[in-house]
């Protein structure tokens, strides 16, 4: 993709081809020098959208005194001796398909210029001419209002302004090959070039021989290209200033030559903001996915939570407005040591930058690996999205120890992830080990039993959730007689095994029902029904 063919720019050049057809006539206002590539781009649209010729025309060249027109027709290559009005310009054989593309002239000529453009629109009207030639006159910098209200007449006047987008950007780095990051230190490395950028080419395409510390902080490749020139002090007339979405952005090399050190950071901050913050909130989002049942009858209408700030006091009704701090203190028992200090880290980040502070590189690589490590153990948005549909499925086993579940799944031939412990479920970091195994099957396609009491409707559900809800769950109900269960145990473990039983007995028809989820078929295998 050539940089003229981006959205932005190649909406410029149509509109501006569209309206040089429509009246015959059209200015355009462009910085000086002319953005690289513009005019052949105008040339190349010219002849590949409407089969029309463009021949640049410097009025430097024309002569002293010489008639504008015949100085065109001399720049087109012909004698034009023939040419003696207006009306003979635009009936001229050799010039039907043709666009003069003029620029070059001071603001001495605009009284001259300005007569043309008038004589040509009205002798068009007269005639009833719709063809060529066509007239696409490049008005230099530095005219007054004034000035450029008498060379346009009722001319509309193209401006080459806020033509490049974030998107046309975000495009041409894809081109250039910057935009590969599979990691969020390379999304971050990747948007501080963008956003330190901006619309300008010259400092995309020299940041791709940055290294990763440069992208990451490109306070001194700035510098050094501040140094590398002289730079006029920056306009729009001068090409160093231009809209970028609805704000006036400076290309950053040039405003940093004029004392303007601090638009670095600003960029990077804005950069980090964007990149980041996203990410994080993924994480939260994540958390509350994962833990809603718990933090539901935490946090309620009825129960709500209430935060201090300050002087004032905020109640949160609603489990999804919970911030890290709250997720932090609700969920102290049931997030494992890793898992809270991993998302103090991320709160860290966050409340940085939600107050201005910049994350340096090194700091940006804590975060990176804390957002890979949450990241895998939180659900995303979409549970499963990377997985094949191999008609895999999820076994949890449900029942009272002794109660025949690992006998039963390892006839299964199935691949079995188990947990050694004996109780209503493993220790907190065991747990995540387990589930994590377990996602890693269901993601190879595998169908995988996962072997445990699974007692606790709460921990099921969690479990339930990291599954996508077109992938079947079947909860497998085992159970044998008191008796047998307990024949030949010490009184001790008999004490356990009981207590054990009894508390499955209890919640039985939770049990039974599937927790009442869409996605999870119930099949009851106890022998003591």
């Amino acid at each position: 993709m050539e940089w003229w063919n981006l959205p932005g720019p190649a909406r410029f050049i149509s509109d501006l081809l569209a309206s040089l057809l429509q009246r015959g006539i059209a200015l355009a206002e462009c910085p000086r020098p002319f953005p690289e590539g513009l005019l052949d781009a105008i040339g190349f649209a010219a002849d590949h959208d409407f089969a029309l010729s463009a021949t640049r025309i410097r009025a430097t060249d024309f002569a002293k005194d010489a008639s504008i027109v015949h100085s065109l027709a001399r720049g087109h290559g012909s004698s034009g001796i023939s040419i003696g009005s207006i009306a003979e310009f635009l009936a001229y054989p050799e010039f039907s398909n043709s666009i003069f593309v003029v620029e070059g002239f001071d603001s001495s000529a605009i009284s001259q210029w300005s007569a043309l453009i008038r004589a040509v629109l009205y002798e068009r009207v007269r005639i009833g001419h719709d063809g060529g030639p066509y007239l696409l006159v490049l008005p230099p910098p530095g005219l007054n209002d004034d000035d450029k209200l008498r060379l346009s007449a009722d001319l509309p006047r193209q401006q080459l302004i806020g033509a490049v987008t974030a998107v046309d950007t975000y495009a041409w780095a894809g081109t250039i090959g910057l935009l590969h990051s599979d990691t969020l230190i390379e999304t971050v490395a990747v948007g501080t070039v963008l956003e330190i950028a901006a619309w300008s080419r010259d400092i995309l395409e020299a940041s791709k021989a940055w290294s990763e510390n440069d992208k990451l902080l490109p306070h001194d490749r700035i510098a050094d290209i501040a140094r590398s020139q002289t730079w006029p002090f920056p306009s729009w007339e001068n090409g160093l200033v231009d809209l970028w979405g609805a704000v006036p952005v400076p290309q950053i090399a040039a405003a940093f030559a004029h004392g303007y050190h601090r638009e670095v950071p600003r960029r990077i901050w804005a950069a980090q903001m964007k990149s980041i913050l996203p990410c994080l909130d993924i994480v939260r989002r994540g958390v509350i996915a994962k833990h809603q049942q718990s933090l539901s009858r935490l946090v309620s209408i009825e129960h709500p939570y209430r935060r201090m700030f300050g002087s004032s006091v905020r109640e949160i009704v609603d489990p999804w407005e919970l911030e890290f701090y709250d997720l932090e203190t609700l969920l102290q028992g049931h997030l494992s040591e890793s898992d809270r200090a991993g998302l103090k880290a991320l709160r860290g980040a966050r409340n940085n930058l939600a107050h201005g502070h910049l994350l340096d590189p090194s700091r940006l690589r804590d975060i990176d690996i804390w957002w890979q490590q949450l990241s895998e153990r939180f659900p995303p948005v979409v549970p499963g999205w990377r997985w094949p549909r191999t008609g895999q499925k999820l076994v949890l086993t449900i029942g009272p120890s002794l109660g025949g579940k690992t006998t039963w799944a390892t006839a299964q031939g199935l691949p079995i992830v188990s947990s050694s412990t004996m109780g209503t479920s493993a220790p907190q970091r065991v747990r995540q080990e387990l589930e994590m195994k377990v996602q890693q099957l269901l993601e190879s396609g595998a169908s995988v039993i996962f072997d445990d009491s699974h007692l606790n409707s709460l921990h099921r559900q969690v479990t339930v959730a990291l599954v996508p809800p077109d992938i079947q769950v079947e909860y497998v109900i085992l159970d044998r007689t008191i008796d047998e269960k307990t024949l030949g145990l010490d009184p001790q473990k008999e004490a356990v095994v009981r207590k054990h039983h009894d508390k499955f007995q209890s919640a039985l028809e939770r049990h039974l029902s599937g927790d009442g989820l869409a996605n999870v078929i119930v099949r009851d295998l106890r022998t003591t029904r």
